[in-house]
């Protein structure tokens, strides 16, 4: 129980014995608000790191293709320091002699004709074609019409369903303008082994931090979950211990009515009280007049009364400064002993009274002990 009041009543449980329901729905949406700031900001953290991803891999992309412009400018230089050959001598002299594979190769064209492809036996493959057939994608063509004379640039081009990034430059060479471009496979770029290990330590860093915030998350919900049910059966208890306290309440209100150590009964209860204790042929009831000075001591008395007799004393009020104890089943010694530690200068006890109700006239009784002018 939760505890009683100064007259024996229990006070209600929801004072304090158990956690409020509105604490508990408090905490909970402080847990969700919790879930939420987390997801968010997982959320954020996992665009950030694949946003600097595809931005390392950019800067990575732009660092090769600047190294390879310079790659084909060195070819163009070469080209140049020996004059009058023909097409056929600076593919065999210069481009044939270039590393070239299916991931990374050379191509060689004069206005719209394309003179060289990767090595001798692709270039067979393509002969009589023009550029425009074999750069045949929109990035390609872009790129391939944006080539300036005598200045290298690079471009991501797309050629038979694959990325490349493609550096490349136009030059004359006696009196005939050529295109030079190196096309390099981005995939081949990209699967630089230190690259790739710190690629898939980013990698298992974001799969890492998505299970730690969904493992947290989880078990934030479990909590939450456990914390309702346990909220839901304590409001489940709760309800029938309340159910119980009140009952006892009322059974303990009910209790005060005749229990003579918290009940005063009004002088006009006296005559019939008499009647049934003399209808019900009790003995040894005794009556004791007692008078106090002021109503302050009355007070008084009746605190110490009620700690020092027992059930047995029936207590009427006759006016603000006058009652009448009566004692049922007492003997006289006994009744003079009960109210010894009672008295004081402001208490006295004015007559004490066996009552004999067999010769006993109550009318004429209670009309003297208690007057209606007294």
């Amino acid at each position: 129980m939760c505890g009683a009041d100064g007259r024996g009543r229990l006070l209600p449980i929801r004072e304090g014995c158990f956690m409020k329901k509105e604490n508990i729905n408090k905490r909970s949406k402080f847990l969700m608000t919790t879930m939420g700031a987390v997801i968010v900001v997982v959320a954020a953290c996992v665009a950030f790191a694949w946003y600097q991803l595809y931005n390392l891999e950019n800067g990575i992309l732009d660092v090769c293709a600047t190294q390879q412009d310079a790659y084909v400018q060195l070819v163009v230089d070469q080209i140049n320091l020996k004059e009058n050959r023909d097409d056929q001598e600076i593919i065999n002299d210069i481009l044939s002699t270039l590393d070239s594979s299916t991931s990374k190769y050379w191509t060689f064209s004069k206005d719209r004709s394309m003179l060289f492809v990767k090595d001798i036996i692709e270039t067979n493959r393509y002969k009589g074609l023009t550029t425009v057939t074999y750069y045949d994608s929109e990035s390609a063509k872009d790129f391939l019409n944006a080539l300036q004379k005598d200045r290298v640039i690079h471009k991501s081009i797309i050629i038979d369903d694959k990325e490349y990034v493609a550096s490349g430059v136009s030059f004359s060479y006696s009196g005939e303008d050529y295109r030079l471009c190196l096309l390099t496979n981005k995939t081949v770029l990209l699967n630089n082994n230190r690259f790739m290990s710190a690629k898939l330590e980013i990698i298992i860093l974001i799969g890492f931090m998505i299970v730690a915030s969904m493992a947290v998350i989880l078990l934030y919900a479990r909590r939450i979950d456990a914390m309702g049910k346990v909220a839901k059966e304590k409001n489940i208890e709760i309800e029938r211990l309340q159910g119980m306290v009140g009952e006892l309440n009322e059974l303990l209100t009910q209790k005060e009515h005749y229990d003579t150590r918290y009940q005063i009964w009004s002088r006009d209860s006296l005559k019939g009280f008499l009647e049934k204790l003399k209808g019900k042929g009790v003995n040894d009831v005794y009556a004791a007049e007692v008078r106090f000075k002021e109503v302050h001591y009355r007070h008084t008395f009746l605190e110490k009364a009620g700690v020092l007799l027992d059930k047995k004393v029936l207590r009427f009020l006759v006016d603000d400064c006058n009652m009448l104890l009566l004692y049922v089943q007492y003997n006289e010694v006994d009744v003079h002993n009960s109210l010894h530690p009672l008295l004081n200068e402001g208490v006295n006890v004015e007559r004490v009274q066996e009552l004999n109700f067999e010769s006993l006239d109550i009318e004429s009784y209670f009309n003297a002990v208690a007057p209606s002018d007294k």
